[in-house]
């Protein structure tokens, strides 16, 4: 029997949570389509209890479970409003689990209790997502750190979740598309529940990524475990609080021109990108106006022939280079043969709508999103309408695209200005 705030392992237990929770929201969407005459108002606090039995259920499930509900809330425009803001909270507002288990874990993990290792130690964890939870500590000689600890059994439910979302994907359309992406979502997975991989990567990331304003954290390689990571605590706060004080247009574009600079650095410059570009990996310091870059457990490493690609595949949708594009395209294995007229439907019907999508920010000087409201939602409707051409999904490709969509979204939610066109100038020959 699975105790109070311990995350059930087993695949009976884990696929059980989610047979109840998905029974019970169904009979909720019943209900709720059999009523009639309910106002806004009334329809959005069902749709809101709803929201709440879903993410109560990907809160005890933690790992995969709560990694895909970080990526659909990236797709906010497939869900009500009462959903995007349930989901939000998977990317570091899961809820805490048992104190004692952590402490167990730091224990076990770095072989002395918390206040022994740490001159003070917060038990209440300030942030909490899909693969373990944060705390704030102070070392000795008075430095601030961030602890974090690993969700107990959370790598037994890999295989399982896999198994089980392997299963319910192989039925829906572009199944061909969606499974590739889950395996290497697997593997991102795999390799972000091992704590030293990330220590790796994070203190690679500092040494190595040098962008004005942009922060990473410094690893304390003494306080770190396979299941525990310690790195020194950035300042600043997550972009919904950050957007709370009402910063100035000045500040939310100064902050906007951060974030696709740590992009095309990483993928240009150093071939290895931040892979998961949801608003909770990122800290907002409008006092000094330096942005945090925080958790490198998903971190994607890519070939100088993939880099050299992407970014031919860029300036051609940019510079309507119709031939560059679709030799890419069938270079990667996304179209056949036979797909390669630039005047057939699978360029005029697919490549064509995704490369104006794609590339229209990088085409003006400025790009304001707040002009152009509602642009992260054409690409749901390009995907919908394009996702049936293509033979298959370039699993690097895919990574790029994930994060300039990530931004995308965020700097909607921010309403800022971007310069796109000079970043491509800059790191694009």
């Amino acid at each position: 029997m699975t105790r109070k705030n311990e995350i059930p392992t087993g695949k009976l237990a884990r696929s059980k949570i989610i047979g109840i929770t998905a029974a019970k929201v169904g009979l909720q969407h019943l209900k709720l389509r059999r009523t009639a005459n309910l106002s806004p108002e009334e329809k959005e606090k069902k749709q809101e209890k709803m929201a709440k039995m879903v993410f109560q259920a990907i809160g005890q499930l933690r790992g995969v479970a709560m990694k895909a509900a970080q990526l659909l809330s990236l797709e906010l425009e497939f869900l009500p409003k009462a959903y995007r803001k349930e989901l939000a909270k998977a990317c570091y507002k899961a809820p805490p689990i048992n104190r004692a288990l952590i402490r167990k874990i730091i224990t076990s993990q770095l072989g002395n209790r918390p206040e022994k290792l740490f001159k003070s130690f917060q038990s209440t964890p300030f942030a909490a997502a899909s693969i373990g939870q944060v705390h704030e500590a102070t070392l000795a000689d008075g430095t601030l750190v961030a602890v974090k600890a690993q969700y107990p059994g959370i790598t037994d439910t890999i295989q399982n979740d896999f198994f089980i979302l392997r299963n319910l994907c192989s039925r829906l359309p572009y199944a061909h598309m969606v499974i590739p992406l889950l395996e290497e979502i697997k593997e991102r997975l795999e390799e972000e529940v091992q704590y030293k991989i990330e220590a790796e990567r994070t203190q690679w990331f500092f040494e190595h990524l040098n962008v004005e304003d942009v922060i990473i954290p410094e690893v304390m390689e003494k306080y770190s475990s396979d299941k525990v990571l310690t790195t020194r605590k950035l300042s600043g706060v997550h972009l919904d609080a950050w957007l709370e004080t009402n910063p100035s247009q000045e500040q939310r574009n100064h902050f906007a021109e951060l974030l696709p600079e740590v992009l095309f650095t990483s993928f240009f410059k150093l071939h290895s990108i931040h892979a998961d570009p949801n608003p909770g990996n990122f800290l907002f310091d409008g006092e000094t106006g330096k942005l945090g870059l925080i958790d490198f457990g998903c971190v994607k490493t890519l070939g100088e022939d993939v880099v050299k690609s992407t970014g031919e595949v860029i300036r051609g949708f940019v510079n309507g280079d119709e031939e560059t594009v679709i030799n890419h395209y069938y270079h990667w294995g996304i179209i056949g043969k036979d797909d390669r007229d630039p005047q057939g439907d699978v360029y005029q019907k697919s490549i064509k709508p995704f490369g104006e999508w794609l590339s229209k920010p990088f085409q003006e000087e400025f790009f304001d999103f707040n002009e152009h409201e509602g642009y992260t939602a054409k690409a749901i409707e390009v995907f919908k309408s394009t996702a049936k051409y293509y033979q298959g999904i370039n699993k690097d490709f895919v990574f790029f695209d994930r994060s300039i969509y990530g931004l995308y979204r965020i700097f909607e939610t921010m309403k800022a200005k971007v310069r796109f066109k000079r970043a491509l100038e800059k790191y694009v020959d």
